[in-house]
């Protein structure tokens, strides 16, 4: 996947865009999801198995080690820009 331009200053180091194929593919190996929306948005619908990390509220590292290993892959989720 080809990395890309973080939207509205957001950024999260190391990180690539990928397709939804790519997701899909990850989904398939079970790498661990993390939904960076906020929680009434999370409770509408998630990818299964995916836990929430507000991205305002919650996204941290240190929060982001509790649910993930240091060096375990992860794919991290929201709505898209805006």
């Amino acid at each position: 996947a080809t990395p890309k331009p973080p939207v509205g200053g957001r950024k999260v180091v190391g990180a690539t865009l990928i397709t939804p194929a790519e997701a899909k593919a990850l989904w398939d190996r079970d790498v661990k999801f993390i939904d960076v929306r906020d929680a009434p948005t999370f409770e509408l619908g998630r990818i299964p198995g995916a836990k929430l990390l507000d991205y305002i509220a919650d996204f941290s590292q240190e929060n982001v080690i509790k649910v993930a290993k240091i060096n375990e892959e992860i794919a991290i989720y929201c709505s898209g820009p805006g």
